[in-house]
């Protein structure tokens, strides 16, 4: 008591207050714990929210850095894209622009000013400077080709000539389409520009080279086309032109086999030989001589076709040459009718005899015909050539020849094989004929000579040898049987002139 009476003396208060106190006090920590207990759940939470949003911040961060080393990617592609076009434009003599409508502006590629002959700039011509470019002749097609494409949303694709500074002109080639914006309006035109200058340059040497070609080839006198696999007509020279009487309009795409012939598919063996079909073939030249049909008549050809290889080798055209052989045709006709004819009666020499003589047997062998061979001899022609000249013994040669050619049938053989000597294949000719031939022969004989009005008699000594049908004969065994009776003959004409 005594204490507590001292503290409160000293203190100035009673314990009920002090202990109100304390209590108050114990009360104040209590709340000052809930608050720093709430004070540390709100910094976890806001360290929880802290470390979220930093690490949401890195990953961000990581996305901004990869997206910026993959735009610094993009834009160095698209730089070194952008290079390889300038150089691909460059290298192609192609040249871009866009004209936008709204500003009449119009903006350019490096090779579309390398193009037009001027420096790179920042700043593009205007629609009206890029129009002054172009060569007067050629702007107002430019112009409706705009036009077109701003009213009626067209493409276009024009050639046409432009001036440089320096005064060169070159040849380009422009196409264009619109550019539509939001509102379905033409927000501007892109197009590019191709300089088509070396290639104008060269298309005109190839053409006067063609020129000069088709000048030297129409100057040859053959017939030259020029064909297609399908045996179409793709070129023809004036001299085919003027035998077949058509201009290159109507001749082009024509079959060859149509114009040269009159066909509806090529020519097949055995009949003709398409040549082009042969060198299609064989991948050589091919010659073969036809008849061609021309509007003037039918006249012998001689046709050679060329094939004509790509780089592969691969056969995808023909040089067509023909050559009129008609007069060649004629000619060798002539010659060989020549060297199986007697030049002085007409009738047929020993070759021309025995040539067909040969064949006449054979046909007569598989149809087993009796045949029967005459071999005749002129009388006294040397002496008619000692007495009266030898244009006599000519003169009594040929009437001999038309004697014994009037004497038999138009299907026998009648030939003059020798000087005065004469041959005749009798066909159907037996044994039993033998004094009908004889009779007729001196038939024909008598009435020439009671017409001719000469001094001498035309006189024939024969004698005739026969070939039962089926049985085999030689021409040389006939002609030697016939030869020998005929010398009968003779000598007995010479025994009855003694015995007078």
């Amino acid at each position: 008591m005594k204490n507590t009476k001292k503290i409160k003396t000293r203190l100035g208060i009673s314990m009920d207050a002090l202990r109100k106190e304390l209590k108050k006090c114990a009360a104040l920590e209590s709340r000052l714990k809930r608050k720093e207990a709430k004070l540390d759940e709100c910094k976890k939470v806001f360290e929880e929210r802290l470390e979220s949003r930093t690490a949401t911040e890195r990953i961000i961060n990581k996305q901004l850095r990869s997206e910026i080393e993959l735009r610094k990617q993009l834009e160095q592609e698209l730089y070194e894209n952008e290079m390889r076009l300038a150089e691909a434009q460059r290298a192609a003599h192609l040249g871009s622009w866009e004209y936008i409508v709204a500003t009449r502006q119009t903006r350019w590629s490096e090779e579309e000013f390398r193009i037009f002959g001027l420096k790179p700039t920042a700043l593009s011509p205007t629609y009206e400077e890029h129009l002054a470019l172009i060569h007067p002749d050629d702007r107002p097609l430019i112009e409706q080709s705009l036009q077109n494409t701003l009213r009626n949303l067209q493409e276009f694709k024009t050639e046409n000539k432009i001036i440089r500074p320096d005064g060169t002109i070159r040849f380009v080639q422009n196409t264009a389409k619109p550019v539509l914006g939001k509102d379905g309006k033409v927000e501007k035109i892109a197009g590019t520009t191709l300089d088509i200058t070396e290639l104008q340059e060269r298309t005109a040497e190839l053409n006067n080279t063609r020129q000069r070609l088709e000048s030297i080839v129409d100057g040859i006198k053959e017939q030259i086309i020029l064909v297609s696999k399908d045996f179409k007509i793709l070129w023809a020279n004036k001299t085919f032109l003027e035998q077949f009487r058509c201009t290159r309009q109507e001749l082009s795409g024509n079959f060859c086999y149509a114009v040269t012939h009159n066909r509806k598919s090529p020519c097949q063996p055995p009949n003709d030989i398409c040549p082009i079909l042969a060198s299609m073939q064989k991948g050589e030249p091919k010659t073969e001589v036809h008849i061609h049909h021309g509007p003037g008549g039918e006249f012998f050809s001689e046709v050679s076709a060329y094939p004509i290889k790509n780089d592969k080798g691969e056969i995808v055209e023909f040089v067509h040459i023909s050559r009129d052989v008609t007069e060649r045709k004629k000619t060798e006709e002539q010659l060989r009718a020549l060297s199986l004819t007697d030049e002085l009666t007409g009738l047929a020499n020993r070759r021309g005899f025995l040539i067909l003589a040969q064949q006449q047997l054979k046909v007569a062998k598989r149809n087993k015909q009796d045949m029967g061979l005459l071999f005749a001899d002129l009388d006294n022609l040397k002496w008619i050539n000692d007495t009266f000249g030898h244009q006599e013994g000519d003169r009594a040669l040929i009437e001999a020849a038309g004697v014994l050619t009037a004497s038999f049938r138009e299907s026998d053989i009648v030939a003059r094989v020798g000087g005065d000597e004469f041959a005749v294949l009798a066909i159907q000719a037996s044994k039993q004929l033998t004094d009908a031939l004889n009779v007729r022969l001196q038939t024909k004989l008598d009435e020439y000579n009671a017409k001719a009005g000469r001094n001498y008699p035309l006189s024939l000594s024969f004698g005739l040898a026969y070939c039962v049908g089926g049985n085999p004969c030689l021409i040389d065994e006939l002609i030697s049987g016939a030869d020998a009776l005929m010398y009968e003959n003779k000598r007995s004409k010479k025994n009855k002139q003694l015995d007078k």
